[in-house]
């Protein structure tokens, strides 16, 4: 991340990890240890979590994620949509990012429920102040009909796939 902020000083980096991870003793001082040893802005980190790990929410895991933001990382929720209770856990985490699942991209061109449920979900998060990015769009026609619904970002392999640094 330090070397592509060279480039590019909006650059960031999405870090996915896992509900066991954020238990761990000293796992904040680590993330900022690693922050200072590197020279990456926290801000030009964002954590992940999958919506079902996010849904096991306690007061603790609460106090970790205000934690996390407090120095200035942002949290992610990856995978929205698939898990047990999506619209109760948008009022209780503190997520920055919502991440839509691709299962609702899929047949954006034809199905009416996942073009609303899309719609819905960005009108909600934007109106709370949280951004959102749809997962997994893939040809140009899932990209033109989501296109107008003001969606924050669009990942998938339309706009491309993994590849080497040095590529």
């Amino acid at each position: 991340c330090a070397a592509w902020l060279k480039k590019c000083p909006d650059f960031c980096v999405s870090v996915n990890l896992s509900y066991l991870q954020l238990y761990e003793e000293g796992f904040i001082t680590f993330m900022k240890e690693t922050l200072k040893k590197c020279h990456v802005p926290s801000r030009n980190i964002i954590v992940e979590m999958t919506e079902s790990y996010m849904v096991k929410s306690s007061e603790e895991l609460q106090a970790i994620f205000q934690e996390i933001r407090s120095i200035g990382v942002r949290i992610a929720m990856d995978d929205f949509g698939t898990g047990y209770s999506s619209l109760g856990i948008l009022k209780k985490i503190p997520a920055d990012i919502v991440k839509i699942d691709r299962i609702f991209v899929r047949d954006v061109q034809t199905s009416h429920f996942d073009l609303t449920f899309i719609k819905f979900i960005v009108e909600l998060c934007h109106d709370v102040g949280i951004e959102v990015c749809l997962e997994g769009v893939e040809t140009e026609d899932e990209y033109e009909a989501v296109k107008p619904h003001d969606v924050d970002f669009i990942q998938g392999y339309l706009f491309g796939k993994p590849v080497p640094e040095n590529t």
